[in-house]
């Protein structure tokens, strides 16, 4: 397994079991097809290829670029942990966990004095949500980093956290942090 989490999403192991099931699947009668078996075997080839560069490439690409993040963020290099983030988010387009994470670096690192991070970790908040409305962890996050805005501009962000902790609790109603 070369991408944590993998067949966990739908994606990967929808296409790792159409191939499982084409490779073990016997045909008990004999059929007769108007594909010749090169043909056949480059449909095949075909869709496995579409399928790596569709749904398994944007998920490797995601992984190696979070994991760039990770180490310089461990290194604590902001900026560049920022930058690969940034990368992460946009190499998978349908996960909600990249865009969220970057939010959480960028609202992190800027404090609650620095509005133009904060703007940008609000909006990668908002991104997460698009990309995943029923996470209530995403709904969570945008509230806090409305919040931290609401120090600096309480009438306008007041509104916008209470729509995001409202949402949180619509999705995760046992959830005792909300």
């Amino acid at each position: 397994n070369m991408v944590e989490d993998s067949l966990a999403f739908g994606g990967p192991a929808m296409v790792f079991w159409v191939c499982a099931g084409a490779c073990l699947s016997r045909s008990r009668t004999q059929r007769t097809s108007s594909i010749s078996p090169p043909a056949g075997l480059a449909v095949v080839l075909g869709l496995v290829l579409a399928g790596v560069a569709f749904i398994w490439w944007p998920v490797f690409s995601r992984t190696r670029y979070s994991d760039q993040a990770m180490r310089y963020f461990q290194a604590r290099r902001a900026d560049l942990a920022a930058n690969w983030a940034r990368k992460a988010a946009q190499a998978d387009r349908l996960d909600g966990f990249a865009p969220a994470g970057l939010a959480k670096l960028l609202a992190s690192t800027g404090g609650t004095d620095d509005r133009a991070n904060l703007l940008q970790a609000y909006s990668w908040a908002l991104q997460a949500i698009a990309r995943d409305d029923r996470n209530a962890s995403h709904h969570q996050l945008a509230f806090g980093i409305a919040i931290a805005l609401g120090q600096q501009d309480p009438d306008e962000w007041a509104d916008k956290a209470f729509a995001h902790a409202s949402e949180a609790v619509k999705r995760d109603p046992m959830n005792h942090r909300f």
